[in-house]
């Protein structure tokens, strides 16, 4: 079986209860089992019936053949030892007295024979006959008698004691005499029934002697009654309601096991009826379905067996050819119902089933109690689960048992306690975790309320510089003016005075922006100062919580640890040992994070205080140079009173004047360029502290789905 189809039939059993996975497999193999017991039981029942049945048939159909063979082969033993004895000449055909008094003699000692008789061709006639008392008379006809026989009533030994009939009988004609003479041959006549005694079935068979010139001398016969058949059929036990019965080729009845008459009377005369006109029912319908299978019962040849349906029940048959050396060819036909048999059957059966039933009844009992026995420990197993994860840290499961359900319920509470100290211990430590990033935050918002502030001073800062740089160029075109009109000095010099007083004042000015510009300077470099100071203790934070995060990481992999020795039960805690891992990685890599954010702060802070040093000197020198302009203005101020003899005095500071104030103009730009650097590297703190802002939102987010997850 592939993966996928284990999977497959792993995720469909998995939506089905314990219990039901427990009880409907066992159930279904108790049914199974219990269904295939019985139905082997059914079928051995049906075969144990038909053997029963084919074995039944096949001893009444062997003891029927037996008893056919032995009777029908009475009269052809008598006829030969008949001969025997007149061919040795202990018997003289012609002495009628002497031949009926040996018939006599034959059938007291042949119980079975009905009549014996001889009779010759000169017309002389002797017959033995047997009533239903069994007492025998004789019927005598010598040839003087002209067909006419005298019936007398016999003595003990056989004598002739009163004349008891009288009938005309013309035995020449019979075909029990001529049949056999014209053939040559003994011969079995036709089945009949007796005139007087209709009830009485017959069959004669005749032996024709002859002398040694093969004439004719006279025809012995015997009748052998078959009624007596009947009472032999009966005698077999086959079964309540089975049937034995006998039939010729045409179908008419030989002889039945039922007590009905084989016969009808037809103008007097007894006419013997066909199977198909049986009032059994039983015969009759096996009579419907032979017609039905062979409809010419010639054509049977072998012993055949069948069955066929009788008001629901199946009925078996078996059908045998028959015959003797004389021509006799009959059918032996045994019927058995199969009611006759599932009558126990049936009691045994029925008491089958109810033992089924009760074995089903108590293995479904005995597996629903197991199951309960076996899922009640788990259930309580699972419920104690979901309330560790609902956050319920002191649930325990008590489960007093020793075998495997013990041990994980034992695991199962040794895992809960190890978990709650666990989670309390994660609990502190996520507190902690967010007292620090609570820090972090108002660290961070200081700092980037200082380096507002600061942008601001330097934004201002720039500002000043701007104005300065515009009165540097002033100053600068001012002097330019004062060298090229040096030659008309004298001329101008009041308007010199004038022009003067306004560098003066403008150099006042210079001087309180380039003051004001020191000022910001100092302050700048004082806030960049206490940047440089929060980002050191940033850094400080910022290591407490890479310790933290190596912390959770060192709980979340206790964590998993547990859950893999709770196994499938801890599959809950091993969800959450995955998150703290998660959330460990997160905080880690956040702490990296905030590591490099805060270095680069210390370089732009530390960039920003080494720029503001450079400008905080480069601003007092040209704040010495202002001075000493200012000065040199005054100068040239008190010496353009007295211009005339410090003419050339003026000229050589107006001269130095315009260099001064062009390199003042010239470091004044520098300073421009300096404060937009400083501006820029501001903006790129703010940023960066933004960053670090959001970062510790993140973390401080995390933080607090840890702690609704631990809750």
């Amino acid at each position: 079986m592939s993966t996928i189809k284990k999977r497959s039939l792993i995720g469909v059993l998995g939506k089905f209860p314990l219990q039901a996975i427990l009880i409907v497999p066992f159930v279904v193999q108790i049914v199974s089992i219990v269904g295939f017991v019985g139905f082997l039981s059914f079928k051995n029942g049906q075969r144990a019936i038909n053997d029963l049945a084919s074995q039944l048939q096949n001893e009444v159909s062997l003891r029927t053949i037996e008893h056919l063979d032995r009777l029908l082969a009475t009269p052809t033993q008598i006829t030969q030892i008949n001969v025997d004895a007149y061919e040795l000449g202990n018997l003289n055909l012609q002495d009628l007295d002497r031949i009926g008094l040996y018939f006599y003699k034959q059938m007291r000692v042949f119980k079975n024979l009905g009549y014996m008789n001889f009779g010759d061709i000169n017309g002389g006639f002797v017959g033995i006959g047997r009533e239903d008392d069994g007492t025998l008379y004789l019927e005598l006809m010598r040839p003087a008698d002209r067909g006419k026989y005298k019936r007398y009533a016999l003595d003990d030994r056989g004598k002739p004691i009163r004349v008891i009939a009288t009938e005309e009988y013309d035995y020449q004609n019979d075909d029990r005499y001529a049949n056999p003479a014209k053939a040559g041959k003994p011969l079995w006549s036709e089945i009949y029934n007796w005139e007087d005694r209709p009830e009485i079935v017959s069959i004669s068979s005749s032996y024709p002697i002859y002398d040694q010139n093969r004439k004719l001398i006279c025809v012995i016969g015997i009748d052998l009654i078959l009624t007596q058949i009947n009472s032999f059929l009966e005698s077999l036990k086959v079964s309540p309601a089975g049937k034995v019965f006998i039939l010729e080729r045409n179908g008419l009845f030989v002889a039945t096991s039922s007590k009905e008459t084989l016969y009808r009377m037809n103008n007097n005369k007894a006419e013997r009826i066909n199977i198909s006109e049986s009032q059994d029912p039983l015969i009759q319908a096996t009579a419907k379905n032979l017609i039905k299978r062979f409809d010419n019962f010639s054509q049977i040849a072998k012993n055949q067996r069948f069955e066929f349906n009788l008001t629901g029940d199946r009925t078996f048959v078996q059908v045998i050819p028959w015959q003797d050396k004389l021509g006799l060819d009959w059918l032996i036909v045994v019927v058995i119902p199969e009611s006759d048999f599932m009558g126990q059957i049936n009691a045994n059966t029925r008491t089958t089933i109810i033992l089924n039933i009760v074995a089903l009844i108590v293995a479904i009992v005995i597996g629903i109690l197991t199951t309960r026995w076996v899922t009640l420990p788990l259930i309580s197993l699972n419920l104690a689960a979901k309330e560790i994860a609902k956050g319920e840290w002191h649930q325990t499961v008590d489960i007093e048992r020793s075998d495997e359900v013990g041990q994980l319920a034992s695991s199962f509470n040794y895992m809960a306690k190890q978990l709650k100290s666990s989670f309390e211990a994660l609990k502190l430590v996520i507190s902690q975790a967010n007292q620090v990033g609570l820090k972090i935050t108002l660290s961070t918002n200081q700092i980037a309320t200082a380096s507002r502030q600061l942008e601001a001073a330097v934004t201002e800062q720039a500002a000043s510089t701007t104005e300065v740089n515009a009165t540097a160029k002033e100053i600068a075109e001012t002097s330019g003016k004062l060298v090229k009109k040096v030659e008309n000095i004298v001329h101008k010099v009041q308007s010199t005075a004038k022009l003067s007083s306004n560098s003066r004042t403008s150099l006042m000015e210079m001087s309180i922006a380039m003051s004001q510009l020191a000022q910001a300077t100092k302050l700048i470099s004082t806030r960049l100062g206490i940047m440089l100071e929060k980002a050191n203790n940033i850094n400080s934070v910022v290591t407490i919580i890479a310790n933290l995060a190596d912390i959770m990481q060192l709980i979340s992999l206790n964590a998993t640890i547990e859950a893999e020795k709770a196994g499938q039960n801890g599959l809950g805690f091993s969800v959450v040992a995955k998150e703290i891992t998660r959330l460990a990685h997160k905080m880690g890599f956040a702490s990296e994070e905030i590591q490099l954010m805060v270095k680069e702060i210390q370089s732009s802070v530390s960039d920003g205080v080494i720029e503001m040093g450079k400008f905080s000197q480069e601003v007092s020198n040209h704040l010495e140079q202002v001075g000493q302009i200012a000065e040199e203005v005054t100068l040239v101020i008190e010496e353009v009173q007295n211009i005339t003899p410090s003419f050339e005095e003026v000229s050589y500071s107006v001269e130095q004047q315009f260099e001064g104030a062009t390199q003042i103009s010239m470091s004044i730009s520098h300073l421009s360029e300096s404060s937009k650097q400083i501006v820029q590297s501001l903006k790129e703190t703010n940023q960066v502290l933004d960053r670090l802002n959001d970062t510790t939102q993140v973390l401080r987010g995390i933080i607090s789905t840890s702690v609704d997850l631990l809750r």
